[in-house]
């Protein structure tokens, strides 16, 4: 979804395509039996993971509300 790839980046390892239970399965047994694919998307969230921080979000809101509102 374009949205995820929006947030998450191009590079982001735990995409499959919506509606793609087979590559879903894939995805699940990457994580279950690939150590090396585990670490890599655990790589990925922590480096990601201080883009949702509540108060990044709270500080961009109301930069976005203020610009709306000039």
């Amino acid at each position: 979804m374009d949205g995820n790839v929006g947030l998450l980046g191009a590079d982001y390892p735990g995409y499959f395509p919506v509606g793609d239970t087979e590559a879903l399965a894939h995805l699940l047994q990457n994580l279950e039996g690939n150590p090396g694919f585990v670490a890599r998307l655990r790589q990925a969230l922590v480096q990601r993971a201080p883009l949702f921080r509540p108060a990044r979000e709270t500080a961009a809101w109301r930069r976005l509300l203020a610009e709306l509102g000039s």
